[in-house]
């Protein structure tokens, strides 16, 4: 899949071994609120009088969608972090 994380295999743990499992601090808390920015750049699009502020929300919006593609490609094996506790 294009954005998965990495696997363990289950068959391989020994008998008293379980997965722990935790999450990436940056996916699971910070992206979610990078949301919010999306709809007051637009703000400052649509109400933007000048030609700079319309101009600015708009490479905001681009590079916005750029880092988040690229996060989502580059380091897509470490969403969710998956060890075996001895």
């Amino acid at each position: 899949m294009w954005c998965d994380s990495k696997t363990l295999q289950l068959n391989k743990l020994k008998n008293q071994e379980i997965v722990q499992t935790t999450a990436n601090a940056l996916f699971n808390k910070i992206l979610p609120l990078m949301g919010a920015v999306f709809p007051m750049i637009g703000l400052l699009v649509s109400n933007g009088e000048s030609f700079f502020t319309k101009t600015l929300g708009t490479v905001l919006i681009f590079s916005f969608m750029l880092m988040f593609f690229a996060i989502l490609s580059f380091c897509k094996g470490s969403c969710i972090f998956l060890r075996p506790k001895h």
